[in-house]
């Protein structure tokens, strides 16, 4: 028997865990125009200022990589690539996978300092 409740519940869950990782790295290192961003994303529960933020941290990437800007259009619109991904909870990741995104997630954090 399928569960969809079960099943949100463990997208929520991981979903809600590695974005506060993200948001608390934002709000470590982002301009105050991202960090204003994440904060209006965090306080609607994660159901606004999605699409700006991920649109000004996309902008803000490219700029620091020296790298064209995409033009403003839908067809690059940051939820054209947003795709629901049915993950297991973090209790069905091995604690080697745990770690290794831990470190990636370090890594790149570490790049973005630089």
């Amino acid at each position: 028997m399928d569960y969809p409740n079960v099943q949100k519940w463990k997208y929520d869950y991981v979903y809600k865990k590695y974005a506060e990782s993200a948001l608390t790295s934002i709000q470590l290192l982002g301009d105050e125009d991202t960090v204003k961003l994440a904060n209006a994303y965090t306080l609607s529960g994660g159901k606004q200022h999605y699409d700006e933020l991920l649109k000004k941290l996309r902008d803000d990437l490219r700029k620091e990589l020296d790298l064209k800007q995409l033009p403003n259009t839908m067809e690059y619109h940051p939820s054209t690539f947003r795709v629901y991904r049915n993950v297991g909870a973090p209790e069905e990741l091995t604690p080697e996978q745990q770690l290794d995104i831990a470190v990636r997630l370090s890594e790149f954090s570490r790049e973005l300092v630089k």
